[in-house]
């Protein structure tokens, strides 16, 4: 899932308020990594990589979206949603476990998954785990609210204060929220498992 912005420059989106009615929010800039076209079509020709595993290699934030952080809303700690993130943390170890989620160039997994909510929200896996880091339910998810695509920012709470969604988030939000809308589907998703895999030669 691409960005519509671009991933040179001095990051992406707004500073924008947070809609809780804490401290307005805080809102988290991506950097932009300073890639080269030429640099990668040399990666993606000669060594087989493709611009997100480029992007890591050279120190590039995972997250290249605003980020802004709200207080917990009514029923974060609902019945119910403590089992969803059981499952949710089942569904990582079965990506982890069939090399779906293999480490990136920076050392933390990549794979994610999230599931719907009510409200129109969705529970998300958290950016950055290592495989040093043991599964901690309070850690590895946070509630995405709402994503604004105009803006390419994310508004979200999370049980831990270090806990921030995947930069997969713009992903799973338009699978689970948008899209059964704007397609009409007649069958509406609750969860997504989303991996990667990365081909060892160029063929």
């Amino acid at each position: 899932f691409a960005s519509p912005q671009p991933l040179t420059g001095e990051g992406v989106g707004d500073e924008g308020q947070g809609r809780g009615s804490g401290d307005g929010g805080r809102a988290r800039q991506a950097e932009g990594s300073s890639l080269s076209l030429s640099s990668f079509k040399q990666y993606l020709l000669v060594e087989g990589m493709g611009l997100e595993e480029l992007s890591l290699e050279q120190g590039g934030a995972r997250i290249k979206f605003s980020c802004i952080r709200e207080e917990d809303g009514p029923g974060q700690d609902q019945e119910g949603v403590q089992e969803l993130k059981r499952e949710l943390s089942k569904g990582l170890d079965c990506l982890v476990k069939t090399k779906a989620a293999p480490i990136g160039p920076d050392g933390k997994f990549l794979g994610n998954c999230a599931c719907l909510l009510e409200g129109e929200q969705i529970l998300i896996s958290r950016s950055g785990r290592s495989p040093e880091d043991p599964s901690d339910l309070e850690r590895d998810f946070a509630r995405v609210t709402s994503f604004d695509s105009g803006s390419w920012t994310a508004f979200f709470n999370s049980a831990d204060a270090d806990c921030e969604p995947s930069s997969d988030t713009p992903l799973h939000w338009f699978s689970l929220i948008k899209a059964p809308t704007d397609f009409k589907w007649k069958e509406r998703p609750r969860v997504v498992l989303h991996g990667h895999s990365f081909e060892t030669k160029v063929r």
